[in-house]
């Protein structure tokens, strides 16, 4: 017989209350008050840390910032979750998702690399195109921004890393220029291919072998 609990996590200043089917009669209630405690609650990954990083975001998409910092600690199984709990949120099955992407990536673009990471675990091709262009909305954000170009050369480096953001960064790359030659402002920051060299102002960065 399977018995249901309530676990309330604590994330910050988000309080969800998750159900958890057990077959034992005694539960353990989970504080996470760090994305750190998200790692430690669940180590090895799973449907309940899929479920958990899913419920959060759908409580708060803003949370989504620190949810990418656990990426890098983050174990093959743990990682998995991870991706699967963004790929099925709403935020992430949402026209604002690149938005928010765009806007968490500028202010850290070190970020796109757990944004890479992610997605290679995520079997939705729309989710993985909406990541290539939140990318490329982070380099349109740093243009102007002092040091931006460091930046930049970040998230394309790790857009590089993944053929289908590649692709997206470079489709809204492509967008962003035409608009350029039309009068209006273009970032032409798009990833460049070994095969092929960039004529964009942004430069390119070298494609490493996809691990798509």
């Amino acid at each position: 017989m399977m018995n249901k609990f309530v676990k309330a996590f604590v994330f910050g200043s988000t309080i969800l209350a998750i159900p958890i089917y057990t077959q034992t009669s005694v539960a353990q209630n989970v504080v996470i008050q760090s994305p750190a405690d998200i790692l430690s609650a669940f180590p090895n990954g799973g449907l309940q840390m899929q479920t958990t990083i899913q419920d959060l975001l759908n409580v708060d998409a803003s949370l989504l910032s620190e949810i990418l910092t656990l990426v890098s600690s983050a174990t093959p199984s743990q990682l998995s979750a991870i991706g699967q709990g963004l790929a099925s949120s709403n935020i992430a099955l949402s026209s604002d998702f690149s938005e928010l992407l765009g806007q968490i990536i500028a202010a850290n673009p070190v970020l796109a690399n757990s944004v890479t990471a992610l997605a290679n675990t995520i079997t939705n091709v729309n989710v993985v195109e909406q990541m290539g262009s939140g990318l490329h909305k982070a380099t349109v954000a740093l243009q102007n921004a002092p040091n931006g170009q460091s930046g930049i050369d970040i998230i394309q480096n790790a857009a590089a890393l993944n053929s289908t953001i590649q692709t997206a960064f470079n489709a809204a790359d492509a967008v962003e220029s035409t608009s350029a030659t039309s009068g209006t402002s273009g970032t032409g920051s798009g990833v460049r291919t070994a095969a092929a060299s960039t004529t964009t102002t942004g430069g390119g960065a070298a494609n490493n072998p996809s691990p798509n």
